[in-house]
């Protein structure tokens, strides 16, 4: 039996060493509207909000969130079939097309962000079949992976997905990233990294709405999403099957970034720490998991782990 445990909302200024885990359900320190900023007023900021003014000090400075709608990209509609090179196709494409994977079918990787250095807009890579996946601010699941293209990557390949250096403004929406059959993957996903050593090269702009990641059944995977970039934003998404016999393992993770991160409507499964900000040295000071949004989450994990 499976018990998820719903983490309504928390906004965090700044994360050192926090890993979310099935004691949640956490209060919210700043309330958000769907994909927006942060509500304010006396009710967010006022005496009562922080305690006696003997020990208040300083008023804390809200977090910086950001909003993430889908807004349909309408420069050009470029189609990408099964045996088609997608990489090539990343490379190629420009800010404001739109990327249409063709549902059902398979495309290996590794595969790496580039970045596009000019133009404006976002680079949308989506299901050929995003009609009939469920809609905007609706959460996904396996019963719709039919419906999605697959990216793929073997074992000892590195991540399926990951970013050069400022790589911006792409979203992925419908689309499905796993292990290749009976793989081990350490990272399924790579936004920036430890090779990181300043905010000024960070990725940033990078969106996964209504996605389905997940390890080996069997084998599972050390973690689903390093998310160490700036607006950086996992959506009404499914990840499961993070699990490692003798490490820890996570859905979501990021150590080396200044945000802002935002998770809102997911489900998130792994036997370690659900969600992540930390457990490794970032390569900055000035690289610290911040303005951080969760809202709208359910955390579990699978009663047949504890075998």
């Amino acid at each position: 039996m499976t018990t998820p445990i719903r983490l309504t909302r928390l906004v965090l200024r700044s994360a050192g060493l926090i890993g979310v885990m099935l004691w949640a359900p956490f209060a919210a320190v700043h309330g958000a509207a769907a994909d927006g900023p942060a509500a304010d007023g006396p009710a967010a900021h006022g005496p009562a909000a922080h305690g006696p003014a003997e020990m208040r000090g300083a008023e804390p400075v809200p977090p910086a969130l950001f909003a993430a709608p889908f807004v349909p990209q309408a420069r050009r509609v470029v189609r990408v079939n099964a045996g088609d090179n997608l990489q090539t196709f990343l490379d190629r494409a420009q800010l404001g097309d739109t990327l249409v994977l063709q549902a059902g079918a398979t495309f290996t990787g590794p595969f790496k962000l580039p970045n596009k250095t000019s133009g404006t807009g976002w680079i949308y890579v989506q299901s050929s079949a995003l009609a009939r996946l469920p809609a905007a601010g609706r959460r996904v699941t396996p019963a719709h992976a039919a419906d999605m293209p697959k990216l793929v990557v073997r074992a000892g390949a590195g991540a399926v997905l990951s970013t050069v250096p400022n790589a911006h403004h792409f979203r992925f929406v419908g689309i499905e990233m796993r292990p290749a059959p009976n793989a081990f993957v350490y990272t399924l996903v790579q936004i920036g990294g430890s090779q990181t050593t300043s905010p000024a090269t960070l990725p940033n702009n990078i969106v996964f709405d209504r996605c389905y990641f997940h390890g080996d059944p069997s084998l599972g995977g050390r973690r689903g999403i390093e998310m160490d970039g700036v607006r950086i934003a996992v959506l009404h998404s499914y990840v499961s099957d993070f699990k490692e016999v003798g490490a820890d393992s996570q859905a979501l993770w990021a150590h080396n970034t200044t945000g802002p991160i935002k998770i809102i409507g997911n489900y998130l499964e792994a036997a370690g720490e659900n969600v992540l900000f930390g457990g490794s040295d970032s390569q900055s000071p000035a690289l610290v998991p911040s303005d951080i949004e969760i809202r709208q989450n359910h955390f579990v994990k699978p009663a047949s782990w504890a075998r």
